[in-house]
Formats: structure tokens, sequence, C-alpha cells
């Protein structure tokens, strides 16, 4: 008897262009679809079933009736997705991104992502067992959670307002707080610039004006931008953490300094990073293919009649 792919089904929060971890899984869905696979999205607003369990649910359910009545649509951004229905679950791979605690859709077969080290928006993590994990880029791993160091899965979604347009002078800095809001308290910017509210349109207009980006969010993708725009990202360093436990690979830390001090490497690897960015799409290829190859050979095809 020949065996179906079983389908994925990605649990999504309403596409966000200012949040990375949103437009990530938004964009695997995306790249999954452009594989042959089935891939679904489950807005992660809407509940498993119209019958609550508990107060929580019955708190989701209320906000996703209101909108329905509202006509809210579920968000996809520049991505078309299909919405997965309850039965589309029986069958079906379901991935979480890592700041999902549970299994709120009692998927059978659970994959989590890692899109920044697990515990750090939740504080603690309440995952079950029989899982998969994959993280986005190494810094994201936990050994103690996930026992195969393979498991990378990054994909990345270049808006096309991130590209140089200044190859002239550049004066002055911005910054970006972010996910870095608390280490930056107590600091006078004097007339610096905050670009964390601006559109990627906006943001991309400040990279081209200023010469520095100073950034709070140790990980955030808005210093790549930067960088590829020809701006200089200088990351805040972590207190404890240098620069080789911040990024061991120096190859993510292409077009980045680690402080202040380390702006003669960001300046001098700016090209590099550039080299690498436009051959992205074939390693990021790659590695969704073990992805499917992986999740498929853990949890098995489903049989067709």
């Amino acid at each position: 008897m020949p065996a179906a792919r079983r389908p994925y089904i990605i649990y999504a929060f309403p596409y966000d262009e200012t949040s990375g971890g949103v437009i990530a899984v938004h964009l695997l869905c995306q790249r999954l679809a452009e594989r042959g696979e089935t891939a679904l999205v489950w807005p992660a607003t809407r509940p498993a079933s119209l019958v609550p369990r508990d107060r929580a649910s019955l708190a989701k359910l209320f906000w996703y009736l209101a909108a329905k009545l509202r006509r809210r649509r579920f968000a996809t951004g520049p991505f078309r997705h299909r919405l997965a229905s309850p039965a589309d679950l029986r069958d079906a791979i379901v991935v979480y991104p890592e700041v999902i605690n549970g299994n709120p859709l009692g998927a059978r077969r659970v994959v989590r992502w890692f899109l920044h080290r697990p515990g750090f928006h939740l504080g603690t993590v309440d995952y079950g067992e029989n899982e998969l994990y994959f993280f986005y880029q190494d810094a994201f791993d936990d050994p103690a959670i996930n026992p195969h160091p393979a498991h990378r899965l990054t994909l990345t979604f270049f808006n096309p307002a991130y590209r140089r347009t200044n190859f002239g002078a550049r004066e002055g800095s911005c910054y970006l707080l972010r996910k870095g809001r608390d280490r930056a308290s107590g600091i006078d910017f004097g007339d610096q610039p905050c670009v964390d509210d601006l559109s990627h349109e906006e943001m991309a207009a400040a990279f081209n004006r200023y010469r520095y980006l100073h950034s709070f969010d140790t990980y955030s993708m808005y210093s790549v931008f930067a960088a590829m725009c020809g701006c200089i990202p200088v990351i805040e360093p972590m207190p404890g953490v240098s620069r080789e436990e911040w990024f061991p690979d120096p190859v993510d830390r292409y077009g980045l300094a680690y402080g202040w001090d380390d702006v003669g490497w960001a300046a001098e690897t700016q090209g590099a990073l550039l080299d690498q960015l436009a051959g992205v799409r074939a390693e990021q290829d790659a590695m969704l293919a073990r992805f499917v190859a992986v999740t498929q050979a853990r949890f098995g095809a489903t049989p067709t009649p």
C-alpha cells in the first residue's frame, strides 16, 4: 500500500513585519509549500476547539469569535497560506515556535523550532515527550533539550527595502532596543534616534543615513539589515559573555561589531557578509530538505487507500 507524506501545520501568530520570529514561521510554511509539501497555518489566535476546557481557552474563544464577527481576517502579510481545520490535525506534523508551552492543539507529532533560546521569553519551558527540536541558529540551541546538534534550520526573508543606496559620507548613530530594552535603562542617547518603531522603509533610510547602529538586541536580524545598507551595527555586549560565546562561528559575526572595540572587524568583514547572503538561499534549501527528511522519517507517513 503506498504511503502519503504527512502534512505540516505551522502554529503562527498574525503576520507582523517588525517581528523576526513571526516572519520566520510564516516563511517556513511558504518554503515548505514551494517544495511541494502540504503546509497549512493554524492561527495562534484560534482555539483548537469550540468547547473551552479552562478560563484561558474560554478567553481565546471569546476573542476569536469577536474577530469573526468583525470579519477580521488572519494577517499573513506577503504570504498566501491555506488555513488548517481541526480535521487536518489528525495526520499532521505540528510545528510550534519555542514560545509556545504545552501542546495547545493536542497534536500527536510535535516539532519545536527554537527562534530564540528556550525559556528566554517564557522563563521556564513546558515541552512534551517524543518531540523533535530544531533551532534557528547555534546560539539558540539548548543541548539539554535538543540531543541533535545538526538540527539547524535557518530561513531568512529579506525585505527588498534593505539595500545600500548611500555610497557617500555618513555620520552619527541610531539605536535599536527591542529585546534589549532593559539593558539600556539610564542611558542618555542625546539626539540619536531610536529605530524600533519605524517601518521597514523608514528603517532602511536610517541605516543608509547613519554610520552606526547601536543595538541592545543581541540577536536581532535588524543588525544584519543595517550591514546590508552599509551601516555598521554595534551590538552592546552582554555582561560576562565573550564575543566567541555570543557567536562561536566567526562566519556568524561577519559584518557585526560586538562592542565598539570590534568596529574594525565589522567594517573589514561587511563584504564577506554580503557575499555570504548572496548564497544563503541554497544553504537554507539544504537545511529545509533535511528538516523534511528528518520529520517525515521520525513521524512516519500516513497510509493511503
